[in-house]
């Protein structure tokens, strides 16, 4: 099972964070006011008036994508050293799964 679990998040999980965080840098430099050209002008307002400065929201885009590729490569580290036999981190991780299956 460690296996599967580490093809998948090495295959999928990690090339699936890194892309996600490389498609949403331009649109959210975009919204902090960074122009083509490489300046900075007025950053992206909601057309409501009085409504909230986008960039800020827009911004945890790509922290949430950062916290999902730091927890899978986490996740990656855990999977090999189960792979490789750490005796520890295996029961620990057997511990998990069996708090999954009671929930």
């Amino acid at each position: 099972r460690a296996w599967v679990d580490l093809l998948g998040t090495l295959l999928f999980l990690i090339p699936f964070a890194i892309m996600g965080i490389w498609v949403t840098v331009n649109p959210v430099m975009l919204s902090w006011g960074r122009l083509p050209d490489g300046t900075f002008g007025v950053w992206e307002m909601s057309p409501d008036p009085g409504g909230l400065p986008r960039a800020p929201i827009k911004t945890f885009i790509i922290v949430a994508f950062v916290a999902l590729l730091l927890q899978a490569l986490a996740q990656a580290a855990k999977y090999a050293a189960v792979i490789t036999g750490h005796k520890e981190v295996e029961a620990e991780l057997a511990a998990e799964l069996e708090a999954e299956i009671i929930d």
